[in-house]
């Protein structure tokens, strides 16, 4: 049986580590995370959002119906992220 409480936990405990790779990146100027600061703050988001969801309602969708949960986090990006739908420069 999962503990969805302690997985819960995990991902916040996750994304907030993530976050703080990427705010450590900015702060030093590291090109790799630069380069990608958008899947550094958009992921963690998305699993934080999901831990907390699990700790509030019980439920999550990354334990609860993982194959969704894959396809809206990869998909996230596509429509969101850097040359998404908000255009390429030109």
């Amino acid at each position: 049986m999962i503990n969805f409480t302690y997985m819960a936990n995990l991902q916040i405990a996750a994304a907030l580590a993530a976050w703080a790779l990427g705010l450590w990146g900015i702060v030093n100027g590291q090109e790799e995370i630069l380069k990608y600061l958008y899947f550094f703050a958009w992921y963690p988001y998305v699993l934080f959002l999901d831990g907390l969801l699990c700790r509030l309602k019980g439920n999550s969708w990354l334990l609860g119906r993982p194959r969704e949960f894959l396809k809206m986090f990869f998909w996230s990006t596509g429509f969101g992220g850097p040359g998404g739908l908000q255009g390429r420069d030109r």
